[in-house]
């Protein structure tokens, strides 16, 4: 549910129905459409079915609704994941009593697609893909072509690395990405890769 109507980017106008809130407090529903985000992976997704809600102070996302088209949901310290199948599509940090969702709405028609990125974008991918990795170890990555042809010079401040920096020694938080299967077997035969990367002292 969406108070801001400049935000959709399909609509269309219904005649009449309200949203009964937590307080049984009801707001009326004027319209219908499509609000489009810039998630936490740097991609676009489109949420359809958006109800138009005037009277709302904030954005609303039912995680009802998204299990009910076949997502999942979890969430451990303070970090709520849902997922569609084995791919991570929304993330949401708690403050207070509520999770705020980790991305923010696209109104342009040509919204950032995986082929258009702009170099910060693709950096910023980059150094979530290797667990967070610092501007040094991306620069040094940068410096052999592995980063195919990108420059780190204008990577952005990373929020998850700033809100996630109270790690104190080794151990406390550990990083694990499963990357499979692979098209070709390794040459004993493994079909999958299990990374353990340490928050603190960046050990891989």
């Amino acid at each position: 549910m969406c108070p801001n109507r400049d935000l959709f980017t399909t609509y269309e106008s219904i005649g009449g129905g309200v949203v009964l809130m937590g307080n049984n407090a009801a707001c009326k529903v004027i319209g219908k459409g499509t609000v489009r985000i810039k998630m936490h992976d740097s991609m676009v997704r489109t949420l359809t079915d958006v109800r138009h809600a005037p009277d709302l102070k904030k954005n609303l996302i039912s995680l009802g609704t998204l299990e009910s088209l076949g997502c999942k949901y979890s969430g451990e310290g303070g970090v709520l994941k849902v997922s569609h199948g084995a791919l991570v599509i929304i993330k949401a940090c708690r403050y207070s009593t509520l999770y705020n969702l980790l991305g923010s709405t696209v109104t342009d028609a040509a919204a950032i697609s995986t082929s258009d990125k702009s170099n910060s974008d693709i950096i910023k991918l980059w150094h979530m893909r290797l667990g967070h990795i610092s501007q040094k170890g991306l620069s040094i990555l940068s410096k052999r072509d592995l980063l195919c042809g990108q420059s780190t010079r204008n990577m952005e401040l990373c929020e998850h690395c700033v809100f996630g920096s109270r790690i104190k020694g080794t151990l406390d938080y550990i990083h694990l990405d499963l990357w499979g299967p692979s098209r070709t077997p390794s040459k004993g035969c493994a079909m999958y890769m299990l990374t353990f990367i340490d928050d603190y002292s960046r050990k891989v």
